[in-house]
């Protein structure tokens, strides 16, 4: 009861430009300036379990991406989850940087990437999608960091070379 509450109590004070509205047709998602979203009532059953687990979550200072399980990357949203890091906005000047060598300097040969450490597979998978024709591997330690790396290529739709290991280890 408490959960419910409190998300009430914040909504009814929350006015934002606009909000959407889910379940609605896109046309009808817009709710006008200045009224709030109201959860319908009575809540839907186990809505109060989930958002207070959730307020839990975010409480003991989990991050959001872990908690929403995804991670927007170069335009792409990444699977994430503990045990693969966060894909870093600043991490983007990485494919800006192998974008411009590739495009500058490759001299229209094919591109050969090596991820070393891939975690989530968002520079692999960002740069096997920008660079088709690329031959693009990645490498990790962790059998869940590859999980998490291969489902994102699936479902992106990139092909890329997973391999567990540790490539740089003498």
């Amino acid at each position: 009861r408490t959960a419910i509450t409190k998300l009430r109590d914040l909504m009814v004070t929350f006015t934002p430009d606009f909000e959407f509205i889910p379940g609605s047709a896109p046309e009808q998602r817009q709710v006008p300036p200045g009224r709030p979203f109201v959860l319908p009532d009575p809540a839907p059953a186990g809505f109060a379990e989930s958002y207070t687990a959730l307020v839990d979550r975010r409480a003991a200072r989990e991050p959001l991406a872990y908690i929403r399980g995804i991670q927007e990357f170069w335009g792409r949203d990444f699977g994430v989850g503990p045990g693969v890091l966060i894909p870093r906005p600043e991490s983007e000047l990485i494919i800006e940087e192998a974008l411009a060598w590739a495009r500058d300097r490759a001299g229209g040969g094919r591109v050969r990437v090596l991820d070393i450490g891939a975690g989530s597979g968002c520079l692999a998978i960002t740069l096997a999608l920008e660079l088709p024709g690329a031959s693009v591997t990645a490498t990790d330690v962790s059998d869940v960091a590859l999980s998490v790396a291969r489902a994102n290529a699936r479902r992106l739709g990139a092909t890329v070379d997973f391999h567990p290991g540790a490539y740089l280890a003498s």
